[in-house]
């Protein structure tokens, strides 16, 4: 019989949906785990103020390369 839902079609879709979503979860928990990691609690990225040199290199890539990130 084509077109009836029967209980049975509705308990796997719906066992799917929630491998669908978990999986989904998952993946972004491990997403936000690894860019918690990188961005805030990795020891070894300095937090410092620029220092002049790394100010002055970075203009003076900014003013030969431009800031176009498309290149």
């Amino acid at each position: 019989m084509l077109g009836v839902f029967t209980s049975v079609d509705f308990l796997r879709s719906l066992m799917n949906r929630r491998l669908l979503y978990s999986s989904i979860k998952l993946w972004l928990l491990g997403k936000h785990i690894w860019s918690r990691w990188h961005n805030h609690l990795n020891p070894n990225i300095w937090n410092d103020a620029w220092t002049t040199e790394e100010e002055h290199a970075l203009i003076n890539a900014i003013r030969y390369l431009g800031i176009n990130e498309q290149k």
